[in-house]
C-alpha cells in the first residue's frame, strides 16, 4: 500500500463521508477536498513528505487555504491598476488570490498523532490518525472556512489592513472599511520616521506603495477623508 492509498483509507474511516455532508468533493489523486461558497474556493488538503515512500515514510501535514478568482478582477477594475500592496507585487487579473498573511486557524489544534506538525501513519494506529483528523476538521478548519465563507469574513482574518479594506469594500461593507482606514490612517500619521531605515530602498519603496496605496482607496471611496503624507 503507497503512503498516498494508506492515506486514502484512513479518510475513508470517516472524514470523506462527514465532509460529503458539507458540500465537500474528495480529490482521491490530491489527498484533497473542495467546495465553494459564495464564489470563494474552501480547500483542505495533506501536504505529504517528498520522501514519502511505502512502508518506510508515510508523513502528511493537514491544511487549508482560500482561492478567491474575483479579487483580482475586483482591485484591476476598482484602481486601475495592477500594483499590490506589496510594492515587489503586481496583481494579475488571470491569477487567483489567496488572502495572506492571515491568522492563525489552528488555534484549537490537537497535535497527537502529529510528529513536527505531520501525521506520522505509520507509527500511529489508523483509529488514533483518523479521530485526530476529524478532531482538527471540526475544531479548527471548518470553524475557520466558515467564517470565511464571505469577503467579510476574510477580512476579519487578514493582517494586511489594505487588505481587509478590500474584502470589506467587495462586500459593500463600507462601514467596517472605513473603520479599518481609519486605523491605518492613524497608524501612519504616528509612525515614527526615526525608527526608519529610509535610506534603505526596500523600506523606503514599501513606505511609499503604502502611503499610495491608502491615499488611492482614500480618492476611490472616502474622498473627504485628508491624504496621508509621511514627506519621506
Amino acid at each position: 500500500m503507497t503512503p498516498r492509498e494508506r492515506l486514502t483509507h484512513i479518510l475513508r474511516l470517516q472524514t470523506i463521508d462527514f465532509l460529503n455532508t458539507k458540500g465537500f468533493l474528495f480529490i482521491d489523486s490530491k489527498s484533497q477536498f473542495t467546495r465553494t461558497v459564495n464564489k470563494i474556493k474552501h480547500i483542505i488538503y495533506f501536504e505529504g513528505n517528498k520522501w514519502n515512500n511505502s512502508d518506510t515514510s508515510a508523513d502528511y501535514r493537514l491544511l487549508c487555504r482560500l482561492e478567491i478568482k474575483e479579487y483580482p478582477k475586483w482591485y484591476i477594475e476598482t484602481y486601475q491598476t495592477d500594483q499590490a500592496t506589496h510594492h515587489q507585487g503586481r496583481i494579475d487579473k488571470k491569477t487567483i488570490s489567496q488572502p495572506s498573511p492571515s491568522k492563525n486557524y489552528r488555534v484549537n489544534w490537537d497535535a497527537h498523532t502529529q510528529i513536527n506538525g505531520k501525521y506520522d501513519l505509520l507509527k500511529y494506529s489508523e483509529l488514533e490518525i483518523k479521530e485526530n483528523i476529524f478532531k482538527n476538521i471540526t475544531n479548527s478548519i471548518l470553524p475557520y472556512l466558515e467564517i470565511c465563507s464571505t469577503y467579510s469574513g476574510i477580512a476579519e482574518y487578514s493582517l494586511e489592513p489594505l487588505n481587509s479594506f478590500d474584502y470589506y469594500m467587495m462586500d459593500n461593507n463600507k462601514s467596517k472599511a472605513l473603520e479599518i482606514l481609519e486605523g491605518l490612517i492613524i497608524k501612519i500619521k504616528n509612525l515614527d520616521k526615526s525608527k526608519l531605515n529610509l535610506d534603505d530602498e526596500f523600506v523606503q519603496k514599501s513606505v511609499e506603495n503604502t502611503l499610495n496605496m491608502t491615499n488611492l482607496r482614500i480618492q476611490k471611496f472616502f474622498p473627504d477623508l485628508k491624504e496621508v503624507n509621511l514627506d519621506i
